[in-house]
């Protein structure tokens, strides 16, 4: 109660000291500097003018130039002054927040959390604006100038160096709700990486199987290795924990699958991984084979070869079974 009459007091106090200071600005930021960093991001984009888009990644942390922006576009007419104007801004941004309930059934969902926080990871606000706001007369190659926080990740100082399922899915519900967007914009951007996930993997699904390449350890392990060596694994994807390494080569795919030469790629993969199973499926009989050196004749061997082909066992089968039999006819 102390707070919330503080607060009352604090307002009566600025709105008299705004009346006898003429419309003095500097009264304003003196009062929006107690705003948080956050909410004041939000308060800038939602003017939604060409200058508020264009140079939001190089302000995003300033809060004097959030607040010099803010005070020069909502307190443009002089003759009104109000606070007023600044709570009607707020309440209806408190009433805009992208709910959470949107973006839970990645929680279930190890896949497509992992396409999810590497989509964000790599996410440029430049794309951000062209997706969110694509009719405005500003063409964001103002994102493009060397030393900007082109990256989403970069303004908001999040680290894409993290391990495990939880933690991807705690990141892409901070990142969520961190963008300084009303929901119905927030949600156009979900939207569409919903829809470049779908997409993806139903071109891995139906055109091009690449199930043959999750089945094991050792299938997934192969696979990752030989797309780094056509260098197609991209640096920063590949997870800290081995157990996740599925869930990296199934993302990279999805990002490949809509590529020239996809589908000839994937099938390349696919047979190399099978003819390197036959290979040592090949090396395994080989090595169960009764070699001449160990004394069988040539007649013999040829014989064991003509049994083998008949009843589909191999040479160490065959003596075994030889073996036994004549031990039990010497019993």
């Amino acid at each position: 109660m102390s707070d919330e009459s503080d607060n009352v007091r604090e307002r009566i106090k600025i709105n008299a000291a705004l009346a006898l200071s003429d419309g003095d600005v500097a009264v304003i930021k003196e009062y929006l500097t107690g705003f948080s960093l956050s909410l004041l991001q939000r308060i800038f984009i939602s003017r939604n003018n060409t200058l508020a888009n264009s140079t939001f990644p190089r302000v995003a942390n300033i809060k004097y130039k959030l607040i010099d922006f803010i005070v020069s576009d909502v307190f443009s007419d002089k003759r009104n002054m109000s606070l007023s104007k600044i709570d009607k801004i707020i309440s209806d941004l408190e009433n805009n927040i992208f709910p959470e309930s949107v973006i839970a059934w990645i929680k279930n969902d190890e896949e497509a959390c992992y396409f999810f926080w590497w989509s964000l990871v790599t996410l440029e606000w430049r794309d951000v604006f062209r997706k969110i706001r694509p009719d405005n007369i500003y063409l964001y190659s103002n994102y493009e100038v060397e030393g900007e926080n082109l990256y989403v990740f970069d303004t908001y100082g999040i680290s894409s160096v993290i391990s495990g399922h939880k933690e991807r899915y705690k990141i892409i519900s901070m990142t969520f709700n961190l963008l300084p967007f009303e929901k119905e914009e927030t949600n156009i951007l979900f939207s569409y990486l919903s829809r470049e996930y779908k997409d993806r993997k139903a071109i891995c699904k139906n055109d091009v199987n690449i199930t043959s390449l999750m089945k094991s350890k050792d299938s997934v392990d192969f696979s990752i290795r030989y797309l780094k060596k056509k260098k197609l694994f991209l640096t920063g994807l590949e997870p800290l924990a081995e157990t996740e390494n599925k869930y990296a080569l199934i993302t990279q795919l999805y990002l490949l699958a809509k590529g020239n030469g996809f589908n000839e790629l994937a099938s390349s993969l696919t047979k190399a991984w099978s003819q390197k199973k036959i290979r040592e499926r090949k090396k395994e009989l080989d090595n169960k084979t009764i070699k001449p050196t160990l004394g069988l004749s040539k007649e013999s061997i040829k014989m064991l070869n003509a049994l083998s082909k008949k009843y589909e066992l191999n040479h160490v089968e065959l003596i075994d079974m030889a073996v036994k039999s004549l031990f039990n006819d010497m019993k």
